[in-house]
This record gives structure tokens, sequence and C-alpha cells, in this order.
């Protein structure tokens, strides 16, 4: 992910540790971001890691908050860090995989720390 502010950008060659997001009801009926009645509860104003399925069935994977999510009409609104994009609604059915960055470690230095 790159964006002018290069505090929030995240350069090529990074390395992010995210964790996956259960997106389909478990066994128990029970799902981190799905109600009974099939409303997303994502985490809202996070970088999110998003596995995206497009109509040819092609993934794409892209760092984009959430700041919107409507349940009615099924789709979701991205931000993107980046100015010179805009943000896109992308409806919730093209969302295969969602991970929840939780550290980025911009160089091998700061991961050999964890060895």
């Amino acid at each position: 992910m790159t964006c002018k502010d290069k505090d929030k950008s995240i350069p090529d060659g990074s390395f992010v540790l995210a964790n996956e997001l259960n997106l389909k009801y478990e066994d128990n009926g029970k799902s981190e971001i799905k109600d009974p009645n099939g409303f997303l509860f994502l985490p809202m104003e996070k970088p999110l890691l998003i596995v995206l399925q497009d109509p040819a069935g092609k993934e794409h994977l892209v760092c984009k908050t959430f700041t919107f999510i409507d349940n009615v009409s099924k789709v979701i609104r991205f931000f993107s860090y980046n100015l010179d994009y805009k943000d896109r609604y992308i409806p919730m059915s093209h969302i295969k995989k969602v991970f929840e960055v939780q550290k980025v470690f911009k160089t091998e230095k700061e991961i050999s720390q964890f060895d």
C-alpha cells in the first residue's frame, strides 16, 4: 500500500502480521463478523487486508479501511489512503477474506527482534 503520507504507507517489501477474521459461520452458528441475520460487523477505521474477487473470478489483495457498511444494500465503502484514488463502494459478495492488520514490519531487522 502506498500513499503520499509516508507514516501511513506500507512500502513494497514490507511484512504484515495480520489475523484472519471469520467470515463463515462455524458449526455452532457463530461468526466473528456476522450476526445470525447475516449483518456484517467489521472493524471500522482500521487498516484491513481484503481478498476481493472480481466478476471474472480473479482474486485481488488490497489494504483498505472500511468507512461505511450498508447491510440493506449489501455494499461496503472502502477508504483509500492514497488521495489520488476516490472511495469505492464494493458489493459484500465480492469480499472473500478479511485480515485485521496487527503490525507492519518495514524492514527484516524489525522482524529479527522477535527471533
